[in-house]
């Protein structure tokens, strides 16, 4: 688990990083922490799931087929994600406090990280990477694609074999036992002598002859051409066809070791023309030259490639083959450690449907122009690769195209405008590239798209009036690029929209109010943008609302009135100005989990939560709250995180601290509590890890060595026991005793 490098308090409106010791955070994952995977789209949004397992969780936007199992494009089935096989390792950024991870089909999943900066601790979006899914394919002629065709038994011995093994020794000790057996012959020295004398007489004159008649009298080496049989040369030929005499030639080639495979190692013995169609032969060259070309992966190879029927009722692994017809109709390869590049030869699986890689960081190189020679494709997904350079536009001259998936890779260039051209496509990903330039969204105006997610590139320009034309989608992720401007009204037209985010661009000016039509509209993230201006109160009449992340903006006024928001669980309104007491309404929202309001200008007193017993995170850091800590916060049993820091709050610490017993952070720092510290009372926090009490002159007592040694997690505690007249607070085992330079 990383360390967090002690952090100097923030002085005033100033907000510090998250700082970390050392590089490994490692989501759940991924998405998935997890690693994130999902394919198509659900007509169920998931619900977004709290953690506070990890110190800083990493998003991966996930979309995808699962390669264990061929996807249905007309399912609509999420994707169960192993978040342990991902292993994305990457870094959480800087300002992020809270992870939005997403769920199969796009809906964001919250979970909350475990902070430990200093200072007023506000909304933000650590990722979380984790992520694998299995998927269950609904149409009949889906087989298992993970499990490959088993080795073939041991060949049975030879009768020579079973004559000398076993007849044999059995003989012979009949002979021995019979007593008739004859005993055995000296061998005189003579003959000995003289057979070797004949075998090497023998030899000498073999070398002559060699030496006279098989040697090259020019001196120079001359390679044997190898005679083909009839069925060899017709297999040549027809390879030849694909991908011409010369690259299959040259044995050092993927080409070159695949005809060679073909002409001399396969088991098949294909005949062309007998009962073997010449389609069937360049299948089974394409699928060769593809393993050679990926790196000759071990887990293939143990999967059953280039042994026997790579249509056989176990097929190999990764295929899916149409029934009785020795075609394949599925290649879906995930975690086989392949390494290399996707040849161009994989364009001439002409009745391939669904062509999905995926998790196979050794894959680089460039998407095949080929491609777009399967016109039957319907499912295109290679991500979490290193593929490079452009999407090509001849991809999109496979018209029945559905599904597409290039995320996490490397991709650059412009979108190609062809795109609006594929009628059936409903989910398009290319999520985490370096796509640039602005978005065709007038060539995609009335097509079928459900997902369109473009996060984490580097597109451009605004998303204009345009967008309102697509009028199906469900599913608009835009966040990590460069858009700017303003919102368009017209996306309120979209009102199939369950999750829209805007995360960290440059969008300005404020929430257009024809957002109330939005009426499924579970998910809506504009965080770090300029929006400003008051929300407005269409936002508490958007009902379907389970997240709304607002966070990092310059919103002003007071939070309108959410009652109606009975989904609502996860609230981020921090650093923006929002002024005003913290409306009651939020404490009457039983299904709320994380209050995320610090960083503003709240004042009045934490409001009582009488009926709200859901909360995990409760964050108003950085306020001008006063009053007290009320005994009602003890009520809020599943807390798990609580940032009081950096207000005006008075009075003591409530006893009944103790009952939290899932409470691991506690910040009081920076108020003017005072009284004695109930170090009784929070020795029942097993969990707790954080303790924040410095700065609260009127606190006192002595924390005792015991209290840190409660548990087999460490605890970082900050307490004024700086020594001193100033030293209230006795503590040994303190992280930090203030005052000291690690204070200022």
């Amino acid at each position: 688990m990383p360390k967090f490098r002690n952090i100097p308090l923030r002085k005033g409106k100033k907000l510090y990083p998250n700082v970390l010791d050392d590089d490994s955070i490692v989501g759940p994952e991924s998405s998935t922490g997890s690693i994130f995977t999902g394919s198509a789209m659900s007509s169920k949004v998931q619900t977004p799931k709290f953690s506070s397992k990890n110190l800083l969780l990493r998003r991966n936007d996930e979309y995808s087929v699962d390669a264990s199992e061929e996807e249905s494009v007309d399912s609509v089935k999420p994707v169960k994600h192993n978040s342990k096989v991902q292993t994305e390792t990457k870094f959480a950024r800087e300002e992020d406090s809270i992870g939005f991870s997403v769920d199969s089909y796009g809906l964001p999943v919250m979970k909350m990280g475990r902070v430990r900066q200093r200072g007023a601790m506000i909304g933000g979006l650590p990722v979380d990477d984790s992520h694998t899914e299995k998927q269950t394919a609904k149409e009949s002629q889906e087989y298992d694609l993970e499990k490959g065709s088993e080795y073939p038994p041991a060949p049975p011995k030879s009768l020579w074999q079973q004559r000398s093994d076993e007849v044999m020794p059995v003989q012979s000790q009949h002979r021995r036992d019979s007593g008739t057996s004859k005993p055995p012959r000296k061998v005189s020295a003579v003959w000995i002598i003289m057979g070797v004398t004949t075998i090497l007489v023998i030899g000498a004159v073999v070398a002559v002859a060699i030496a006279v008649f098989g040697g090259d009298n020019s001196n120079e080496s001359k390679q044997v051409p190898v005679v083909l049989t009839q069925r060899q040369e017709r297999l040549k030929e027809i390879v030849t066809t694909v991908s011409g005499a010369t690259i299959i030639e040259d044995q050092s080639t993927p080409q070159g070791k695949a005809t060679n495979w073909l002409l001399f190692d396969d088991q098949l013995w294909l005949i062309p023309g007998q009962g073997t169609s010449d389609e069937r032969v360049i299948q089974r060259y394409a699928l060769a030259v593809f393993f050679f070309a990926t790196g000759e992966s071990a887990a293939l190879r143990e999967g059953g490639w280039l042994s026997g029927d790579e249509c056989a009722a176990k097929p190999w692994t990764g295929l899916n083959c149409y029934p009785n017809e020795h075609l394949v109709r599925s290649l879906a390869i995930d975690r086989k450690n392949l390494k290399g590049t996707i040849p161009d030869e994989i364009g001439h699986l002409t009745k391939m449907q669904n062509f999905i890689i995926k998790n196979n960081e050794g894959i680089t190189g460039s998407i095949p122009k080929t491609i777009g020679n399967l016109k039957d494709l319907r499912q295109i997904g290679i991500y979490f690769c290193n593929l490079e350079g452009s999407i090509p536009e001849e991809v999109f001259a496979a018209t029945k195209l559905e599904y597409i998936n290039f995320q996490n890779n490397s991709l650059a260039g412009n979108l190609p405008t062809k795109i609006g051209e594929l009628k059936s496509l409903h989910t398009l990903v290319l999520n985490t590239n370096k796509i640039e330039g602005q978005v065709p969204l007038d060539t995609m105006a009335g097509s079928s798209l459900k997902f369109l997610g473009l996060s984490e590139n580097a597109l451009t320009g605004s998303i204009g009036e345009v967008v309102g034309k697509l009028s199906s989608l469900e599913y608009l992720h835009l966040e990590r690029n460069k858009f700017e401007g303003t919102l368009p009204s017209s996306l309120g037209s979209i009102t199939t929209l369950k999750s829209l985010s805007l995360d960290h661009n440059k969008f300005s000016g404020g929430l257009p109010t024809s957002l109330q039509s939005l009426e499924q509209l579970e998910y809506f993230s504009a965080q770090s943008n300029s929006l400003e201006g008051p929300i407005p109160e269409i936002v508490g009449s958007m009902k379907a609302l389970k997240t709304i992340n607002l966070d990092s903006n310059a919103f002003t006024g007071s939070v309108p009135d959410l009652t109606s928001l009975v989904d609502l669980q996860h609230l981020l309104l921090s650093r923006n100005s929002l002024k005003g007491p913290i409306p009651s309404a939020v404490t009457q929202l039983k299904t709320l989990e994380t209050v995320f309001l610090s960083s503003n200008d709240f004042t009045g007193s934490i409001p009582e939560f009488s009926g709200t017993y859901q909360i995990r995170g409760l964050y108003l850091s950085d306020n001008k709250l006063s009053g007290t800590i009320a005994q009602s916060i003890c009520t809020l049993t599943s807390l798990e995180a609580i940032f009081l820091d950096e207000n005006q709050l008075e009075g003591g610490i409530p006893d009944c601290i103790g009952n939290l017993s899932k409470l691991q952070q506690l910040h009081l720092f920076n108020n003017k509590l005072s009284g004695d510290i109930p170090v009784d009372a929070m020795t029942a926090l097993h969990e707790l890890d954080s303790l924040g009490l410095e700065s609260n002159s009127g606190l006192q007592g002595d924390i005792p060595e015991e209290f840190c040694e409660k548990s087999s997690t460490p605890i970082e505690i900050w307490a004024d026991c700086g020594g001193g007249a100033s030293a209230a607070v006795s503590c040994p085992c303190c992280s930090v005793c203030c005052p000291s330079d690690e204070c200022t």
